[in-house]
């Protein structure tokens, strides 16, 4: 029996699993780049909300600056507009992604095993 306390050891990658993740990023590296350039453009815009607060408080209250009132209610509901549309974008564009790589394994599978029957 195994011993409880101890550890099970974590497998290891091996060269033809990097080799296959690889393959699998260089196929896609272009929706992976749409999807890297839309999770920045989401970052940033939800520095927005913070960043306006601080103005909020120290600007409009404590200076008693209500004009800038309304620049920063327009400001934090256009970054969550984009953040929003970023969001949705990036889940559609990597959800496509991943569902190409899934086919494209399937199909392989399937042709090998189409293969392997042809032998018999």
């Amino acid at each position: 029996m195994a011993d409880p306390e101890k550890p099970k050891p974590k497998p290891k990658l091996t060269a033809a699993a990097w080799e296959e993740a690889r393959g699998l990023v260089w196929a896609h590296r272009k929706r992976l780049a749409l999807g890297f350039s839309l999770m920045i453009l989401n970052r940033l815009a939800g520095l927005v909300l913070p960043l306006s607060s601080k103005r909020l408080m120290d600007t409009v209250f404590a200076d008693q600056r209500w004009d800038l009132l309304p620049t920063i209610a327009l400001a934090v509901g256009a970054a969550t507009l984009v953040e929003s549309a970023t969001s949705f974008s990036l889940s559609q564009v990597l959800g496509v992604a991943a569902q190409r790589a899934i086919t494209d394994m399937r199909k392989a599978v399937e042709a090998h095993v189409m293969r392997l029957q042809e032998r018999k």
